[in-house]
């Protein structure tokens, strides 16, 4: 994927809102482009609310060697302007443009 794709693919994640609890339009929007662009079958597995998880597979065969990548699709609220978000979290976090950089 070329740099202004990643680009512009990035300015139109992050234009949907996906905090916390309140994912299902992004969801949508991830299983669309994964379905569209990538050729992927997809699947939005309800969490509960508005929490999704997003399944993307290729049609392989049953020897064929698997890959499975996951991250999260949920953002915290923004911040006023010069306040620095602090996460105090044992889990590992993956941003907005480490996904653009999986997909």
């Amino acid at each position: 994927m070329k740099a202004d794709n990643c680009i512009a693919l990035l300015q139109q994640m992050v234009a949907i809102p996906s905090e916390s609890q309140n994912e299902q339009a992004f969801a949508e929007f991830l299983a669309n482009y994964l379905r569209e662009e990538l050729s992927m079958e997809t699947q939005l597995q309800h969490v509960e609310g508005k929490s999704y998880n997003v399944i993307g597979r290729w049609n392989s065969g049953p020897h064929e060697k698997k890959l499975i990548l996951g991250g999260h699709i949920d953002t915290v609220p923004p911040t006023p302007v010069g306040r620095p978000i602090l996460i105090n979290s044992a889990h590992a976090e993956m941003s907005f443009t480490g996904l653009v950089r999986l997909i």
